[in-house]
């Protein structure tokens, strides 16, 4: 069991470095298509630097301003507005099916709901807007 362990370790290390230089790869591919979209001019290639040696450069870490990404919807929110949806009130069940989060957290959402006043209780285990 110890050998497994130990290979499993060195796989996920050996894992983190490959997502760390694809997403280093990314950023400098995401800079290359900004300069290229400012650049509409035919490049041929001689304008094209040549390929540097195989050794790779020592990383560093940089600001890169990427465009906006769309923002995610909360979780709470998305409990709220199912609840607001639903005309008669809804389960817990029914809410866990809809948003597909955990009991647990449908649960603490719903009590913080409830304490802020957005929604009641129409009977044991159902929701409704207030």
């Amino acid at each position: 069991m110890n050998d497994i362990d130990k290979f499993l370790k060195s796989v996920s290390i050996g894992l983190k470095a490959f997502s760390q230089v694809m997403e280093i790869i990314s950023d400098k591919l995401y800079i290359l298509s900004e300069i290229n979209a400012g650049d509409k001019t035919d490049k041929t290639s001689d304008d094209i630097p040549a390929a540097k040696s195989a050794k790779p450069e020592p990383t560093k870490k940089t600001a890169v301003k990427r465009g906006r990404k769309p923002k995610k919807i909360k979780s709470s929110q998305l409990v709220f507005n199912t609840i607001a949806e639903s005309g008669d009130g809804i389960s817990i069940n029914d809410l866990q099916k809809s948003t597909g989060l955990g009991k647990n957290n449908i649960h603490t959402i719903v009590y913080r709901l409830k304490k802020q006043g957005k929604i009641t209780t129409k009977k044991r285990g159902v929701y409704i807007k207030t």
